[in-house]
Order: C-alpha cells, then sequence, then structure tokens
C-alpha cells in the first residue's frame, strides 16, 4: 500500500513542535517571573557568600602560618641552657596566641602538636598532655600524625612515671595499620614489658620488630640484646 503523502499546505498549517514548545516556556518564565528572579538572587547571594568565605578560609590560613613561622623562629632549638627557659616561655606565648585566634586552621592544628613536643623537651609533660589529647581530635583521620601525637603523649605519660597510660598510647600505635613510629612503639613497649618481669610479651614485642621492621634502628638494637 503506498504511504499517503502530506501536502506542504497542510504541513504548514501545523504548529511547529519547537515555536509550541518553546511559546509554552515562555509562557511559564512570564507566570512565574518573580518566583525565577527572587530564585536566581538567591542563587547569586549564596555564590557570593561562598566566594567571601573561601577567601576569608585563605586569607586566615595565610595569617595563621606566618604566626606559626614567627614563633618558630623565635624557639632556640639548641637548647642552650641560659636562653632555653625564655626561649620556650617566648615560643609559648606565641602558640597560645595562634591556637586561641586560629584553632581550626592546618597551622593552629599543627601548632598544638610543636607546642606539645616543646613542652615535653622544656620539661612540662602536663601541658604536653593536654596539647597532645587536643591534637587527636584534630587529626581523627590522618593515621601517620596520630601515630606520632600518640607516642608523644606516650613519652609525656612515661615521664611523669605513669606506666599504665603510656602503655596504652604504645598499644594503640602497635594495634592500628599505620607503620609510622610503630617500631618505636614496639621497642617501649617491650622494654616495659620487660621491667615488669613480663618477659614473654617482651620477646613478643622484639619479635614483631625483626620480622616487621627488619631495617630498623630497633631491630638493630633488638639483636645486640
Amino acid at each position: 500500500m503506498a504511504k499517503q503523502k502530506i501536502s506542504r499546505k497542510k504541513l504548514l498549517k501545523e504548529p511547529d513542535e519547537f515555536i509550541t514548545v518553546s511559546a509554552k516556556l515562555f509562557q511559564l518564565i512570564a507566570e512565574n517571573k518573580n518566583r525565577i528572579q527572587w530564585g536566581l538572587m538567591a542563587l547569586a547571594g549564596i555564590v557570593l557568600i561562598l566566594s567571601a568565605w573561601m577567601y576569608w578560609v585563605k586569607q586566615t590560613e595565610k595569617k595563621a602560618i606566618l604566626m606559626l613561622g614567627d614563633a618558630m623562629i623565635s624557639y632556640d632549638w639548641d637548647g642552650k641552657n641560659k636562653t632555653s627557659k625564655a626561649s620556650y616561655a617566648k615560643v609559648a606565648e606565641s602558640l597560645e596566641a595562634l591556637i586561641g585566634k586560629y584553632p581550626g586552621t592546618d597551622s593552629g592544628k599543627i601548632g598544638k602538636v610543636l607546642y606539645g613536643g616543646i613542652s615535653l623537651k622544656m620539661g612540662n609533660p602536663d601541658k604536653a598532655i593536654e596539647l597532645y589529647k587536643k591534637a587527636l581530635a584534630d587529626f581523627d583521620g590522618e593515621p601517620s600524625l596520630r601515630n606520632i601525637i600518640q607516642s608523644g603523649l606516650g613519652h609525656a605519660f612515661l615521664a611523669k612515671k605513669e606506666i599504665k597510660e603510656a602503655k596504652r598510647c604504645f598499644e594503640k600505635t602497635v594495634s592500628g595499620n599505620e607503620p609510622v613510629l610503630k617500631d618505636e612503639a614496639l621497642f617501649i613497649l617491650g622494654n616495659l614489658y620487660g621491667q615488669e618481669g613480663d618477659m614473654k610479651k617482651k620477646s613478643e614485642m622484639y619479635e614483631k620488630i625483626l620480622s616487621d621492621f627488619p631495617n630498623s634502628l630497633y631491630s638493630a638494637i633488638v639483636k645486640e640484646e
């Protein structure tokens, strides 16, 4: 059966689909003009707020980095007796200001870790413990940094002769999957178990160092014992 042809005249009389859809779209826009205008204004406002916030964050981080740099420059890293106490007081003041003003910045968070290490070095384990505990909350999703902080916290507890708390810190490092400072934690735990007379656990810690960290400095020390 031959296909019926549609005349050109009839085609011209029928509405074009694109024109029909376009007309409906323009009609919809006209009917909702105010609503659309307010929506566009709201979107523009959100974009402006986000841009301002990102600029503020960038500027805040920049200021925090400068404060951290100034604090670190002021510290006497050589630890000379005649200047170390005054140097510690100065860097403590600078880092307290940094942490107080920019606690949520990366520099503020790192500042807590550095301040904790300096406090421990200067014989202030209580301050170190306070700072390290706060820093652990800052780096919840950073296993490498958490191991470093746990190590500092463990050493701070050792300085206070709080062996139980120290062991808990090093055990957390040993039980995790992150290898950073795990060899140190195993070695310290081995020594602590040995001091308690638990030679079996000491041997277990040492054997794990030899098997998991054969090229570690602690592996060489264990071999010499």
